[in-house]
């Protein structure tokens, strides 16, 4: 992200110290190339354009910088695994007091209508949610682009 930006900007610089050394060069010789101004002009205005991009990104980054760290390496990682915990601790329960009925002689189809499976779905929802906002986190964190911000880093 930056780093394209910055090379960019190196070389433009480069480029307008060179056309700069032309003009003067030329404007020495009695010589006038409004052409070889007019691209030394745009080029200083493009520089000029990536520096603000530059810094309007390392701000914004900057800004963001501890909730990236706190949502997308810490919390989201951890609702997670506790989500994932609340499957496998709700999966094993069911499973348990289906085997504790199959020992007690009550017929598997009685079983199943008395114990459902367990629900996933509003947990894997969850967890869905959750890596969408991670990855969203992430690609903020690569481009530096307010509106790449996820909707939760503000609330």
């Amino acid at each position: 992200m930056i780093p394209y930006f910055s090379e960019r900007k190196h070389f433009l610089e480069k480029a307008i110290e060179t056309a700069k050394s032309l003009d003067s060069q030329i404007k020495t010789l009695g010589i006038e190339q409004p052409e070889i101004k007019a691209l030394r002009l745009a080029m200083e205005a493009e520089a000029a354009s990536l520096g603000a991009t530059i810094e309007e990104r390392k701000a914004t980054t900057k800004r963001y910088t501890s909730a990236y760290v706190k949502r997308a390496m810490d919390d989201i990682p951890r609702e997670i695994e506790a989500l994932n915990k609340q499957i496998m601790g709700g999966i094993k329960v069911v499973s348990e007091k289906r085997e504790a009925l199959s020992k007690a002689n009550i017929p598997s189809g009685e079983i199943t209508r008395l114990l459902p499976d367990f629900d996933l779905e509003p947990l894997q929802g969850r967890i869905a949610e959750l890596r969408r906002e991670l990855s969203q986190w992430h690609y903020f964190n690569r481009t530096g682009l307010p509106e790449d911000l996820p909707e939760t880093a503000n609330a």
